[in-house]
Parts: structure tokens; C-alpha cells; sequence
């Protein structure tokens, strides 16, 4: 068997994500209006922009993290969209 792809990798940390906040529906932490999978995508995609931006020296790790924790408020609140 081959080596993981970037692919395979990339859908493995969407599903992970997904799952956990599949969890927090389940115990009532995370709305059920939250579509897990899609808030996945945003927010897998969120954290590989910011950190491009980190390692080229745009964003200090207290800049990324501060982004990345009002994306997750942003996201798990499960209230419309504007």
C-alpha cells in the first residue's frame, strides 16, 4: 500500500472534524442546526490559510489562534448567516 495522499489526508481531517462536532450535537454542546460537514470544510480551510500566513511571517501564532477561536464561536453557534 502507497503512501497517503493529500487528498486522502485532507478528507480524513474533514471527517475528523466533521465527527467531532457531530459529538457535540449529540451532547448538546453544538446546535443541530450546524451543518458538521460544512462547517468542517470552513474551518479546515480557515486554518490552512492562516497558517501559509504564519509561516511566511503576515500573522504572529496569537494573531492565528485569535482568528481560528472566533471562527469556531463564528461557526458552532449554528445562528443564521449574514
Amino acid at each position: 500500500m502507497g503512501a497517503p495522499t493529500l487528498a486522502s489526508l485532507t478528507e480524513r481531517w474533514l471527517v475528523d472534524i466533521a465527527e467531532l462536532i457531530a459529538d457535540g450535537q449529540d451532547e448538546g454542546s453544538i446546535p443541530e442546526s450546524v451543518d458538521s460537514r460544512a462547517a468542517a470544510v470552513r474551518l479546515t480551510s480557515l486554518v490552512e490559510g492562516l497558517s501559509g500566513r504564519w509561516l511566511a511571517g503576515l500573522l504572529t501564532t496569537a494573531e492565528a489562534r485569535a482568528h481560528v477561536a472566533a471562527a469556531l464561536q463564528r461557526e458552532l453557534a449554528g445562528g443564521p448567516r449574514g
